[in-house]
């Protein structure tokens, strides 16, 4: 009796050692870039239409990017990105292996901030989206589901906004998270691609 008993533990232990050996566990890939510092493009308008391109100013802190931080998880996709002073406006691109672009946007003036989620460029909505500026930058938490659960993403980052407005100049700074200063406007550049846990 109390070998069959043992025998029957035994196998059971011998069972959960085995499923634990094989069972997939929850994982993250993860992506990071240290973006450089002093690096913000600035602009000019003197009537709101036309811009010159004024160059990287080393000076200006706003929206100055520092990094980036990209985690893709069976539950969520979480874009975090360091920032030397806050940005009147934030953008994170999510491309989808699917071939689908979501953008999250926080834009502020003043003291509200609004945030918005877009798929293919039109508005969309994504329960439980989160972005949440913090001591040194912003945490964007977006649910796999609201991006269709994809395989793989490809992710990228801008923040900038009006820096100041004097005798009708206004001057604008952006900054690119994956290169020094920005390319085009609200087209950031994405990182390779970030596969998804299994």
């Amino acid at each position: 009796m109390i070998s069959r008993q043992l025998r029957g533990a035994t196998a059971l232990l011998l069972g959960l050692v085995m499923v634990g050996a094989v069972a997939p566990t929850a994982r993250a890939a993860t992506f990071r870039h240290t973006d450089a510092t002093g690096d913000v493009r600035l602009s000019t308008s003197a009537d709101g239409q036309t811009y010159r391109d004024a160059g990287v100013v080393r000076s200006v802190r706003r929206g100055d990017l520092t990094g980036l931080t990209v985690q893709h998880t069976l539950e969520v996709v979480r874009v975090s990105s360091g920032l030397r002073a806050p940005a009147q406006q934030w953008l994170a691109r999510i491309l989808t292996s699917t071939g689908n672009t979501y953008d999250v946007v926080r834009a502020t003036d003043g003291s509200n901030a609004v945030v918005s989620f877009r798929r293919n460029g039109k508005a969309a909505t994504c329960e439980g989206l989160s972005v949440v500026p913090t001591r040194s930058g912003i945490v964007a938490t977006v649910p796999r589901r609201c991006v269709g659960t994809p395989y793989r993403i490809k992710v990228g980052v801008q923040a900038g906004g009006e820096l100041d407005r004097t005798a009708g100049r206004t001057r604008f700074g952006t900054d690119d998270a994956l290169l020094v200063g920005t390319g085009r406007a609200f087209r950031p550049r994405l990182s390779g691609w970030i596969v998804g846990s299994a």
